[in-house]
């Protein structure tokens, strides 16, 4: 990013930090989302594990030993305790997945702003220092040439070989 005069990279910088600014707060939102997911998955995990539990207690009564809607009804609570299992890896494989990717995403994405800004800060810095130094050798050198067009001024006249004589020292 360049320095101009017209105050645009100013306004780029300040355009970058709002852009990242966004981007983090996009990642703690999106940080939310997944933690509010992942507590309502294993909470309907936990609920449907309950389910399945309380429907395989009716299953164990003697009296329903072949029964065809026995049997249906154990393999669907048997599904439901196989789909709450998978439902609670699917919240603890987003967690330790994607959540903790994210959270060093984060990390990283700070650090970054960060440095971003201490480097601005310090070429911004290095930069009206250079500009302050090189008005100061403007005005020297204005004044030095200046002062040598005035001496070589000064010089032409008193060598030049067409100075003004008076009309007496002609005659000789």
């Amino acid at each position: 990013m360049g320095y101009a005069s017209t105050g645009a990279g100013r306004a780029a910088h300040e355009a970058l930090l709002a852009r990242q600014d966004a981007e983090l707060r996009l990642m703690e939102s999106m940080k939310r989302s997944l933690q509010a997911k992942m507590k309502s998955d294993r909470e309907y995990a936990l609920a449907l594990s309950a389910a399945a539990a309380q429907g395989q207690k009716m299953d164990k009564c003697e009296e329903l030993n072949g029964s065809v809607i026995a049997s249906a009804w154990r393999t669907m609570t048997e599904e439901w305790e196989s789909t709450s299992r998978l439902i609670k890896a699917n919240a603890e494989a987003l967690e330790s997945r994607a959540l903790d990717r994210l959270t060093a995403l984060m990390v990283e994405r700070r650090k970054a702003r960060k440095v971003y800004q201490e480097d601005h800060t310090k070429i911004s810095s290095q930069f009206t220092q250079n500009a302050g130094r090189i008005e100061v050798c403007r005005e020297c050198g204005t004044g030095s040439i200046e002062s040598l067009l005035s001496v070589l001024y000064h010089y032409v006249l008193s060598v030049s070989p067409f100075r003004i004589t008076s009309c007496n020292d002609n005659a000789l």
